[in-house]
Protein backbone atom coordinates (compact mmCIF):
# COMPACT_ATOMS: atom_id res chain seq x y z
CA UNK A 1 0.00 0.00 0.00
CA UNK A 2 0.92 3.28 -1.17
CA UNK A 3 1.31 5.40 1.98
CA UNK A 4 -0.65 8.76 1.91
CA UNK A 5 -0.80 12.12 3.39
CA UNK A 6 -3.57 11.93 5.99
CA UNK A 7 -4.10 15.85 5.61
CA UNK A 8 -3.60 16.47 1.84
CA UNK A 9 -4.88 12.56 0.74
CA UNK A 10 -1.30 12.65 -1.57
CA UNK A 11 1.48 10.25 -1.75
CA UNK A 12 4.24 10.23 0.90
CA UNK A 13 7.61 10.79 -0.80
CA UNK A 14 10.01 7.91 1.15
CA UNK A 15 13.06 9.48 2.49
CA UNK A 16 16.31 7.30 3.98
CA UNK A 17 17.67 8.95 6.48
CA UNK A 18 20.67 7.62 8.37
CA UNK A 19 18.79 4.59 9.84
CA UNK A 20 15.14 6.40 10.00
CA UNK A 21 12.68 5.63 6.79
CA UNK A 22 10.46 9.09 7.05
CA UNK A 23 7.56 9.90 4.98
CA UNK A 24 7.49 13.18 3.92
CA UNK A 25 4.53 15.32 2.18
CA UNK A 26 5.65 17.70 -0.08
CA UNK A 27 2.46 19.17 -0.07
CA UNK A 28 1.62 20.02 3.75
CA UNK A 29 5.49 19.73 5.31
CA UNK A 30 3.79 16.56 7.21
CA UNK A 31 5.90 13.92 8.44
CA UNK A 32 5.08 10.40 9.32
CA UNK A 33 7.31 8.82 11.71
CA UNK A 34 6.25 5.08 12.26
CA UNK A 35 6.74 3.73 15.97
CA UNK A 36 10.06 4.08 17.34
CA UNK A 37 11.72 6.19 14.65
CA UNK A 38 10.98 9.55 16.81
CA UNK A 39 13.47 7.74 19.16
CA UNK A 40 15.97 7.04 16.53
CA UNK A 41 15.90 10.47 15.31
CA UNK A 42 16.26 11.88 18.64
CA UNK A 43 18.30 9.92 21.09
CA UNK A 44 15.29 9.33 23.32
CA UNK A 45 11.60 8.66 23.56
CA UNK A 46 9.25 10.75 22.47
CA UNK A 47 7.34 13.01 25.30
CA UNK A 48 3.86 11.80 27.06
CA UNK A 49 1.11 11.71 24.66
CA UNK A 50 -2.03 13.01 26.63
CA UNK A 51 -5.85 13.11 25.71
CA UNK A 52 -8.36 13.38 28.52
CA UNK A 53 -10.70 11.14 26.24
CA UNK A 54 -9.30 10.13 22.72
CA UNK A 55 -10.18 12.23 19.73
CA UNK A 56 -10.92 10.61 16.82
CA UNK A 57 -9.88 12.57 13.37
CA UNK A 58 -11.15 12.37 10.09
CA UNK A 59 -7.05 11.99 9.50
CA UNK A 60 -6.56 8.43 8.29
CA UNK A 61 -3.17 6.43 9.03
CA UNK A 62 -1.14 6.09 6.25
CA UNK A 63 -0.18 2.55 7.31
CA UNK A 64 -4.17 1.06 8.51
CA UNK A 65 -6.78 3.84 7.22
CA UNK A 66 -7.62 3.51 10.75
CA UNK A 67 -8.83 6.95 11.79
CA UNK A 68 -6.30 8.67 13.81
CA UNK A 69 -6.57 10.12 17.84
CA UNK A 70 -5.75 13.75 18.17
CA UNK A 71 -2.91 14.07 21.34
CA UNK A 72 -1.31 16.65 23.25
CA UNK A 73 2.83 16.66 23.56
CA UNK A 74 4.89 18.73 25.49
CA UNK A 75 5.14 21.88 24.70
CA UNK A 76 1.45 22.19 23.71
CA UNK A 77 2.31 20.39 20.67
CA UNK A 78 -0.92 18.76 19.12
CA UNK A 79 -0.38 15.19 16.97
CA UNK A 80 -2.32 12.70 15.59
CA UNK A 81 -1.36 9.10 16.71
CA UNK A 82 -2.63 5.51 14.95
CA UNK A 83 -4.79 4.10 17.27
CA UNK A 84 -3.25 0.89 16.14
CA UNK A 85 -0.31 2.16 17.59
CA UNK A 86 2.05 2.45 14.15
CA UNK A 87 3.40 5.73 14.80
CA UNK A 88 2.69 9.44 14.99
CA UNK A 89 1.44 12.43 12.01
CA UNK A 90 3.92 15.73 12.37
CA UNK A 91 2.20 18.73 11.07
CA UNK A 92 5.28 20.74 9.22
CA UNK A 93 6.31 22.88 12.19
CA UNK A 94 5.50 20.12 15.02
CA UNK A 95 7.82 17.71 14.72
CA UNK A 96 10.64 20.37 14.96
CA UNK A 97 8.98 21.99 17.96
CA UNK A 98 8.70 18.76 19.99
CA UNK A 99 12.36 17.95 18.69
CA UNK A 100 13.57 21.27 20.27
CA UNK A 101 11.74 20.29 23.64
CA UNK A 102 12.88 17.07 23.98
CA UNK A 103 16.18 16.58 22.50
CA UNK A 104 20.36 17.52 22.63
CA UNK A 105 21.87 18.93 20.52
CA UNK A 106 23.15 16.17 18.90
CA UNK A 107 19.60 15.13 17.70
CA UNK A 108 19.00 18.73 16.84
CA UNK A 109 22.03 18.40 14.08
CA UNK A 110 20.14 15.81 13.11
CA UNK A 111 16.67 17.23 12.48
CA UNK A 112 18.96 20.54 10.64
CA UNK A 113 20.07 17.59 8.25
CA UNK A 114 16.95 16.28 7.68
CA UNK A 115 15.06 19.78 7.10
CA UNK A 116 17.57 21.21 4.97
CA UNK A 117 17.60 18.00 2.71
CA UNK A 118 13.88 18.54 2.22
CA UNK A 119 14.35 22.48 2.08
CA UNK A 120 16.95 21.26 -1.16
CA UNK A 121 14.76 19.21 -2.56
CA UNK A 122 11.91 21.50 -2.33
CA UNK A 123 13.75 24.11 -4.45
CA UNK A 124 14.27 21.80 -7.14
CA UNK A 125 17.53 20.57 -5.95
CA UNK A 126 18.79 17.08 -5.42
CA UNK A 127 19.28 16.52 -1.86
Amino acid sequence: MLPVCPKCDVALFILHFKSVTVDYCDKCQGVWLDTGEFDQLAGCAPPQLTASTPTATNYLCPRCDSRMNEMQAAGNVTLERCPNGHGLWFDATELPRLLGIVTTAAAGTVLTEIFSKLSTRNQGETP
